[in-house]
């Protein structure tokens, strides 16, 4: 059954609600509820709490009428300081307000609609007409063309928004928002620490250990995805540890590309776990590709999307819960967010050269000077934002819709308050935290807003150990050894890892999981590829079809019904 709800509230008489699904609001309105799936609906004369999700906790119930009374008093504390993933509704009569709070980390994705006097909020897009517009919503097009994440507050229409993670909505009798914003955000990690990698290690442990015993995976059917790097094969072991009928699952494709299958057979082998290796075949890929974009309503940004949503429909009603790794790199440490600090150093180093920066150009030819010259003219946001944009050739950037002024337009920077910081005013350690906190809430939560939504449409609960916000917290913590460790990047995996598996294998240089992007197109995907390419030549030429990033764009926006959106004008 899939996990899902839908609430609507508007001006309405009393007469037209009747059943338990209804209630009655101030101000001549109503509330409609319809959801399957976790969720606990509280009615009181003063107010009316409704919290889809899962707490990780054994008393819900009373932790729900806490989390209840202190929204009430307009306290939040009880809210952040309960784990789960969870979405909450609010609405107090006393005063007509209404509050919609996000999980923090992102399950849910949360659509919301505001039109003809009536508030529509759901975490399934096909209870709106995503296509009944004439026009597209510029911020969503910027950011879904130009780079490989996007905020998660916009959709293509303009009349459809989303509430991204941890935030609130507030609206009243006028059903307008009032305000939102955030009400959890990832913490900064510290620049020294007390902590000895033995102690991080063993309170992490305990940590995640108390994730998996909290999402009582001990009594559910559950599927640990597990690749073969470090943090899958930890979490394999540590939940294994919970319930012994645990089964690990490690896709690979029909043409055989896996470079991890062998360390993920051993790992399984070392932990006796039941494993099963499941083929994902090209005919699986050519049926999913245009299911999955059409229910996102969104180009797919990590190929990856399709094989979980593959994976997902292929467990549906045999496992109940599946426990994935998503936010171990962010959380444990990442190479890519010391490669930024790295060249953000060098940028402040040479920044005082900027004064005689067009002198400079004389010399433009020498490599060395045309690589200074690059990196003096990117201001902050700009190198920020160069960190995850999509590298277009020429020919085709020149004709996307691009950013028309500063970067600082884009609700990406002006989350990050970028737009009003220097290199004056940031050490290299605060530009870590920066890239780190915006990778995190940007970037991880929007991947597990896509995973969770394929695993609400099928009936999965999604459990993710190391996304958890008693871990997150304690992650701020660590220094750069315990964060970024002196040889191996996420030391403290490496560590847990070591008290289940070989060490050649726990330290081997992951190889990952690349998807065969570029067979795909030649192959299953070959249709959607030709018929986007024959559209590239005729706008942007014959050479931009060489590119395959763009002509996966280009097919998203195909199967969206919106590829004219990028026709220049």
């Amino acid at each position: 059954m899939i996990n899902c709800f839908s609430i609507k509230i508007k001006k309405a008489s009393e007469k037209q609600y009747t059943d338990k699904d209804h209630y009655l609001l101030p101000g001549d309105m109503s509330l409609t509820l319809n959801s399957s799936g976790p969720n606990k609906v509280i009615n009181t004369d003063d107010f009316i709490y409704f919290r889809f999700g899962y707490l990780l906790a054994q008393e819900c119930e009373a932790i729900d009428t806490t989390i209840a009374n202190g929204l009430f008093n307009n306290q939040n504390e009880a809210l952040t300081a309960n784990n789960g993933y969870f979405t909450i509704l609010f609405f107090n009569k006393k005063t007509a307000e209404g509050r919609f709070y996000t999980d923090r980390i992102g399950a849910h994705k949360t659509y919301f609609q505001c039109k003809n006097k009536e508030l529509h909020i759901s975490n399934i897009p096909e209870n709106y007409a995503f296509n009944n517009t004439d026009t597209i919503d510029p911020s969503w097009l910027v950011e879904a063309v130009n780079f490989k994440i996007c905020t998660g507050s916009t959709t293509f229409n303009p009349d459809i928004k989303q509430i991204p993670a941890g935030h609130y909505y507030k609206f009243d009798s006028s059903l307008a928002p009032v305000n939102t914003g955030f009400y959890w955000q990832v913490g900064d990690r510290k620049s020294s620490s007390s902590l000895s990698l033995d102690e991080a290690t063993n309170e992490s442990l305990r940590l995640i250990n108390q994730h998996l015993e909290s999402a009582n995976v001990k009594n559910k059917k559950v599927a640990v995805l597990l690749s073969g790097g470090v943090d899958s094969s930890l979490l394999a072991a540590l939940t294994k540890e919970h319930n012994n009928n645990v089964v690990a699952v490690t896709p690979i494709f029909s043409s055989g590309e896996n470079p991890e299958l062998k360390a993920a057979i051993s790992m399984a082998k070392q932990i006796n776990i039941e494993h099963q290796i499941v083929e994902i075949s090209d005919s699986d890929i050519s049926e999913e590709f245009g299911t999955i974009v059409d229910f996102i309503k969104q180009p797919i940004r990590s190929p990856q999307t399709i094989i979980f949503s593959i994976l997902m429909r292929q467990f549906k009603g045999k496992f109940d819960a599946v426990v994935f790794g998503e936010g171990a790199d962010m959380v444990f440490g990442y190479h890519a967010v010391k490669q930024a600090a790295n060249r953000y150093e060098k940028y402040c180093k040479v920044a005082f050269l900027k004064p005689v920066a067009p002198f400079l150009t004389i010399f433009k030819s020498i490599s060395t000077v045309k690589k200074l010259l690059d990196l003096l003219k990117e201001p902050l946001s700009v190198q920020v934002l160069n960190s995850w944009a999509i590298e277009y050739p020429p020919e085709i950037k020149c004709k996307l819709p691009g950013i028309t002024s500063l970067p600082s337009e884009l609700e990406i920077i002006q989350w990050l308050n970028l737009s009003n910081l220097n290199y004056k005013d940031v050490t290299k350690h605060e530009f870590e935290n920066l890239i780190r906190r915006f990778i995190m809430q940007e970037s991880c939560m929007y991947h597990f807003y896509t995973m969770g939504s394929i695993a609400d449409r099928d009936g999965i609960e999604l459990i993710s150990p190391f996304f958890d916000t008693d871990v997150i917290n304690f992650a701020t913590n660590f220094d750069n050894h315990l964060y970024f460790g002196d040889e191996h990047t996420k030391p403290i995996l490496r560590k847990l890892g070591e008290r289940f598996y070989d060490k050649e294998i726990i330290y081997a240089k992951k190889k990952g999981f690349p998807v065969p992007h570029k067979r795909w197109l030649e192959g299953p995907l070959k249709e959607e590829a030709q018929l986007a390419k024959s559209f590239i030549a005729k706008i942007y030429g014959e050479g931009a079809t060489k590119n395959n990033e763009f002509v996966w764009l280009v097919m998203a926006l195909q199967k969206l019904k919106i590829e004219k959106s990028i026709v220049p004008s």
